[in-house]
């Protein structure tokens, strides 16, 4: 007889454990599931931000080659500019003035010009 009680107070303490590590469980779980919910959220808004990004990127790139293809129809157009391309790359190069002025063919206030411009931007 004391062992059937002992037998059934053991199980009632295994009851009261089950009980509580479902709890436990049930609580983990509903934690777990907010999460879950927090964190798709979360993925929905960098998502957006990607196209949004995405898109500026885009737009830029448009803009950038429709700047580009202007600068090259300027270039086409003033052969000059053509000159002083060549100036500053031979400035950026480390050519001296007479240097500057004999390739381009262009005065010498001008090439002092491009070599001072030049200088001003590397330092």
């Amino acid at each position: 007889m004391l062992a059937l009680m002992v037998a059934f107070y053991l199980i009632k303490q295994l009851k009261r454990q089950l009980v509580d590590a479902n709890a436990s469980l049930s609580e983990q779980l509903s934690q777990f599931e907010r999460d879950v919910k927090i964190i798709k959220l979360e993925l929905e808004e960098a998502r957006q931000s990607s196209v949004g990004v995405g898109k500026t990127v885009k737009t830029l790139g448009q803009y950038f080659a429709q700047l580009e293809q202007k600068f090259n129809e300027v270039e086409l157009f003033e052969p000059e500019s053509k000159l002083y391309s060549r100036a500053a790359k031979l400035a950026e190069k480390g050519a001296s003035v007479d240097e500057i002025m004999a390739e381009c063919e262009i005065p010498r206030a001008e090439a002092e010009l491009v070599l001072s411009l030049r200088n001003k931007v590397t330092r």
